[in-house]
């Protein structure tokens, strides 16, 4: 079974082949779509300092949450608890 992706593509290969007067199969073994590769280190260099909005967010709220727990445990600590 074909993802939807490679029956796209295999639709494309076939209209353009008419119009080129060409093979699908040539057209496909031929044509790049998705532009050059990137190696591994070509994309870690791109990536570097880079952080999503999402994971900013997410990192803000739980940094907030953690400080709210500390002030909260810090000052349950300062209270004396009573004497029997």
């Amino acid at each position: 079974m074909h993802s939807h992706s490679e029956r796209k593509m295999k639709r494309i290969a076939a209209a353009v082949a008419r119009d080129k007067n060409t093979t699908p199969s040539f057209y496909m073994k031929n044509h790049n779509c998705f532009g050059a590769c990137v190696t591994e280190e070509q994309q870690s260099i791109a990536a570097k300092g880079v952080v999503p909005v999402n994971t900013k967010v997410a990192d803000d709220w739980a940094l907030s949450n953690l400080q709210q727990w500390m002030d909260h445990h810090r000052s349950c600590a300062e209270e004396q608890v009573p004497d029997e």
